[in-house]
């Protein structure tokens, strides 16, 4: 192997001591006079930075003086003192920093690997650890000290998570400086599901890392200011390449990893947002997994031939492992899988999971139709022309393509089934609303994925109206002891207690179901398997939420971050089903 040692240094060194191993023996030979680089120039220019940090990945866009929101490039900065092996350079650099000799851009998963744990040495980028760019799918399994979950993890994935952000500021803070800039706006996004605390915790991160690398580099921090995951999203749609609309009325939907945020516009005005712990791995990680480990089908074997995901969940890996093992298998071979597809889509086993995958899909529609009739119901909004379109971001919306058995078509009858669940959330027992059961509802996916809240946190062409009360709306709705499915689910009512045990709790679960088994029902046969819910998933979704609703209930207020009971139910079907599936 290569041996390295990494040593942080006050100022740049003068000469290196070079010395000779001769057995257990280091043998001095001589000195290395170091030349001294100059000193980058800071010619006064001023970027504005935003940082999507995200469940799966992390993406940074940057604005200059011309206004135009632009990738952030990583050139290759590692200073070459001596000539070393290409292989034993790569072996170091990814081992002990990142490697851009590709000069790709600042997107990565979010993974932090851990090189030891000094507590002293916890300001000092590099040395504790470092932003972890593995070079295949195979490597999240076989190297030791990766941590995932950094964004929802507890106080420990806290400190990893300070540690990945302060890295990745200071190389921002490299780019920044090679084109002259000292002064730098920073932007950072956050989903409204974060409980107050955990929102706090955050922004006190960001600052105290602006202020540390403006220290070490010089480059002054002018603001530091943060905008929701679901406002960012909606400046993309409106200022990016695809030149939507939201003066009339519209939707947005970013699907992360670990949650989704939504937020609904009227007259470029946001009337309401919220954000669900409900997003692209509870979609489609349970039956994939289940598809991976047990198919036969040869092409089906090559989207993992080492059996990865198989051999981890055999040998009962930490969820959050066996989970960033497959968000890397996906990132890899996502594109080679969704275009099997079509080729499969007669395989039973592949026709349930695509049908779990859509019945999260839906699920997550049909909640939203239940927000915005809440909205309509209680004049929060007009809906001049009907129900709002709706606009899909993030990487968890490559699970529509899963769905459609290929990609995505705003022209195909799977975009119909999607909206008409949308539209049965809205109408609920009601037959029609001023047309909307006939209505043309469309649905657009984003051309840039996991890239549209950094490039929202950075642009600003159009005037979006932020809602002044910066709140997250939950809406309970499935029906519970005391109260309507229409009605908001609040901290105050969680400690009180919340309960489902009415006969009548589970109706709108049970409506949203009978929806997407009518709009997959075709002439020519069905869209999607058929789904039902017996006794036993009821009982058990019943005792899950009460379970889950205890658990809260026990819970600090400032660490309670209300989420539907309906998307807590969701959860639970998708489960359930997703076991109950025999290959």
């Amino acid at each position: 192997g290569i041996l390295s040692t990494t040593t942080f240094m006050a100022e740049f060194p003068e000469t290196f001591l070079c010395s000779a191993i001769s057995g257990s023996e280091d043998i001095p030979v001589g000195l290395l006079p170091v030349q001294k680089p100059e000193a980058l120039p800071l010619r006064g220019e001023k970027w504005t930075v935003g940082v999507d940090f995200g469940t799966t990945n992390t993406n940074v866009f940057y604005a200059a003086s011309d206004g135009r929101a632009v990738p952030l490039q990583l050139s290759n900065r590692l200073l070459t003192v001596v000539k070393t092996g290409a292989s034993a350079k790569q072996q170091i650099t990814a081992d002990e920093f990142i490697d851009r000799s590709n000069n790709e851009s600042a997107k990565f998963m979010s993974l932090f690997r851990q090189l030891g744990f000094n507590e002293k040495l916890n300001s000092i980028p590099f040395l504790n650890g470092i932003i972890w760019v593995p070079k295949d799918y195979k490597n999240i399994a076989k190297t030791g000290g990766v941590k995932t979950d950094l964004k929802w993890g507890g106080t420990k994935a806290r400190e990893y998570a300070l540690m990945f952000l302060r890295q990745l500021a200071l190389l921002c803070q490299a780019e920044a400086a090679a084109n002259g800039v000292s002064l730098i706006d920073w932007r950072f996004s956050y989903p409204t599901a974060f409980s107050s605390q955990e929102r706090d915790t955050f922004t006190n991160i960001w600052r105290q890392i602006c202020q540390d690398v403006s220290e070490k580099t010089g480059i002054r921090c002018s603001s530091i200011k943060s905008k929701s995951e679901s406002h960012a999203v909606a400046q993309f749609f409106v200022d990016g390449p695809q030149d939507a609309s939201l003066g009339l009325a519209g939707v947005c939907i970013d699907i992360g990893g670990g949650s989704s945020d939504i937020s609904v516009w009227e007259d470029n005005r946001l009337i309401a947002q919220t954000s669900l712990k409900f997003a692209g791995r509870n979609i489609g990680t349970a039956p994939l997994i289940r598809l991976l480990r047990t198919n036969k089908t040869e092409k089906i074997k090559n989207w993992d031939p080492e059996n990865l995901i198989g051999a981890l969940s055999q040998q009962g890996t930490k969820e959050e492992t066996l989970l960033a093992q497959l968000d890397f298998l996906l990132k890899y071979k996502g594109e080679e899988m969704i275009g099997d597809l079509p080729v499969l889509q007669a395989e039973n086993n592949v026709k349930e999971t695509a049908s779990i995958i859509t019945l999260g899909l839906t699920g997550l529609l049909f909640h939203v139709g239940q927000i915005v009739r809440y909205l309509f119901d209680t004049n929060k909004i007009v809906l001049r022309r009907g129900i709002p379109d709706i606009f899909i971001a993030g990487n968890g919306m490559r699970w529509f393509d899963w769905a459609c058995y290929g990609k995505y078509s705003p022209h195909s009858t799977y975009k119909n089934a999607f909206c008409e669940v949308y539209k049965a959330g809205f109408l609920g027992q009601d037959v029609d609303v001023k047309g909307i059961a006939s209505q043309n509802v469309q649905l657009t996916l984003s051309s840039c994925p996991k890239e549209e809240v950094s490039y929202g946190l950075v642009m600003q062409s159009v005037a979006l109206q932020p809602n002044p009360v910066d709140e997250s709306l939950v809406i309970a709705g499935l029906e519970f002891d005391g109260g309507k499915w229409n009605d908001p689910l609040s901290v105050e009512q969680i400690k009180k207690g919340v309960t489902v045990s009415g006969k009548n709790s589970l109706d709108q679960l049970c409506q949203m179901v009978k929806a997407f088994n009518r709009a997959s029902a075709k002439p020519g046969g069905n869209l999607f398997s058929h789904i039902e819910i017996d006794d036993d998933d009821r009982k058990k979704i019943r005792d899950n939420i009460e379970k889950k609703m205890l658990e809260q209930k026990n819970l600090d207020a400032g660490t309670i971050s209300p989420q539907p009971l309906f998307i807590l139910a969701l959860r639970d079907l998708l489960v359930a089903k997703a076991s109950s599936k025999k290959s």
